[in-house]
């Protein structure tokens, strides 16, 4: 095991992933991934504050439950945005696609939409136009 991924697990681990999903994604035994964490201590991230409120998943910060709904895991847009670029990195870029707009011909690259055509709105609205579709 090199230390590239040590770093993936000991990352992955304080995100809160289980043992076995870090085992399958790095494609290792979940046995050796236990072990290395044991012995580094690499462990969860805390997930609640001593008065038992939730914190946090990017950075840590209380936060304030609704009575209704799902359970918030963030604080804000961009602390979910950021998580997710780090594991999505973590993991080297995970289901990722690279596609060709059908208006501009630009590359794009997006995550888990295999049957997208456009890279933007705008491409998608302008297409619309040309071709005499709704405006």
């Amino acid at each position: 095991m090199d230390k590239k991924q040590k770093r993936i697990i000991q990352a992955l681990r304080g995100a809160g992933w289980t043992y076995t999903k870090v085992a399958k994604s790095l494609n290792l035994s979940t046995s050796t991934v236990k072990s290395l964490c044991f012995r580094n201590g690499y462990g969860v991230r805390e997930t609640h504050d001593a008065d038992g409120r939730t914190l946090c998943r990017q950075c840590g910060k209380s936060l304030q439950q609704i009575s209704r709904g799902r359970s918030k895991l963030f604080c804000s847009d961009k602390c979910r945005y950021n998580w997710w670029n780090v594991q999505r990195a973590l993991l080297g870029g995970g289901n990722t696609v690279t596609l060709t707009c059908l208006n501009c011909g630009d590359d794009f690259t997006t995550y888990g939409q295999k049957d997208r055509k456009y890279c933007c709105t705008v491409c998608y609205a302008s297409d619309r136009k040309r071709e005499g579709g709704a405006p």
